[in-house]
């Protein structure tokens, strides 16, 4: 990996699918990341979780307001 002092990138997008074998549900979760915030969504469910990265680095914190959970 080439260390630069500038970001690369604006975001980056993650894709997990997993089956309920692997996990006891079926979930297809997509995660944006910046700098600052960590998105994280289930296509099926609606359901997400929101992170500030910069108030909470390691997202141990409880997330923003859930996101499709009324």
């Amino acid at each position: 990996m080439i260390e630069t002092v500038v970001a690369s990138r604006d975001f980056a997008l993650s894709e997990w699918d997993f089956r309920p074998p692997r996990s006891g549900v079926e979930l297809q979760l997509r995660t944006v990341c910046t700098q600052r915030y960590k998105l994280t969504l289930d296509l099926l469910s609606g359901a997400g979780e929101m992170y500030d990265l910069q108030e909470d680095p390691g997202d141990a914190v409880a997330p923003l307001p859930q996101i499709g959970m009324a």
